[in-house]
């Protein structure tokens, strides 16, 4: 196992003002004034609080184990080859990606449901600056994108260490790819914000594996809108076709490089299918999940070893 030594300066908002997550060593090292973000619990220790310029001088030990944070490259062929004791059923890691209003949590919970895969879905309800972004998207861009990014690497982490398949409603390369990258164009993240989000990103992916499977659910703008309005988070209803459109344009970038750059895709083209009451239109999802996922478990036959 190695080690690697990063210093990385990370902004102190006041959602992450607490100490109720410190052990009673950090405790005592910070005078319980301040914690970590989630996703580095156990992973990190605050030397400085610079009190004036409101950053975290931080000192992250961060250890690539083989089993959970190795990267694509040194992975390849043991994601082929990882198998039970019993030679017939390893974990499988898939993750839905798709626009605001695609579906990705309705198809996260039926996929869970029939294959057994634990299900993790994205952080909304209890998403501290959603509300406020949809508001004043220049005021809060770079702390929503902060919070997506710390919850959605400790769930990436977490889903790698866990034993069990696992379906993941958002992937955490939309926040850079997608996102970020909008808010910076539009003009809401300035470029001194958006360059440190970028290099935090790049560092923090180079220690995950990503996943067997990407779903992407394709949908024009008339799906998005008619499922927003359908869902009616309120905080959802202000936005505008013009922020979809620039957000679907850049994930048919994004998906463009996917296979070339990270791993397996499965495109679901999503306008003509209700796969949340039509049970044919789920099934047809199912079969083409089930044949996307064959090469990496070529091993075995059969839809069951599928299964979590």
């Amino acid at each position: 196992m190695s080690h690697d030594r990063l210093t990385i300066l990370w902004p102190v908002t006041p959602y992450m003002l607490s100490a109720k997550n410190l052990t009673p060593t950090e405790r005592r090292k910070t005078n319980g004034n301040i914690s970590m973000p989630a996703a580095f619990d156990n992973m990190a220790e605050v030397a400085r609080v610079n009190p004036r310029c409101n950053f975290l001088h931080l000192k992250l030990n961060l250890e690539k184990s083989e089993a959970a944070m190795t990267s694509p490259s040194e992975n390849t062929n043991k994601n082929e080859d990882t198998r039970t004791q019993a030679g017939t059923k390893r974990k499988l890691f898939i993750s839905i990606a798709g626009n605001i209003g695609s579906g990705k949590s309705s198809l996260t919970r039926l996929l869970s449901e029939h294959f057994g895969w634990v299900p993790f879905y994205e952080s909304v309800d209890d998403n501290p600056y959603l509300s406020d972004f949809y508001g004043d998207m220049k005021r809060w861009s770079f702390h929503l994108q902060v919070y997506f990014l710390s919850n959605r690497f400790m769930n990436h982490k977490n889903i790698l260490e866990m034993p069990k398949s696992v379906v993941q409603d958002r992937s955490i390369y939309e926040d850079v790819e997608i996102f970020a990258r909008n808010l910076h164009d539009m003009g809401n993240m300035d470029d001194r914000d958006y360059r440190n989000y970028r290099e935090l990103f790049a560092i923090m992916v180079d220690y995950l594996r990503p996943p067997d499977l990407l779903i992407y659910l394709r949908a024009n703008i008339e799906t998005l809108l008619r499922q927003i309005k359908l869902r009616g988070r309120s905080y959802e209803q202000s936005i505008g076709k013009g922020y979809l459109e620039l957000l679907n344009a850049s994930y048919e970038d994004w998906i463009s490089r996917y296979e070339a750059t990270t791993g397996r895709l499965l495109i679901i083209e999503s306008d003509d299918l209700d796969f949340v009451n039509n049970p044919g239109h789920l099934s047809d999802i199912i079969s083409k999940v089930e044949t996307a996922l064959m090469p990496a478990t070529k091993a075995r036959t059969g839809a069951s070893q599928l299964a979590g």
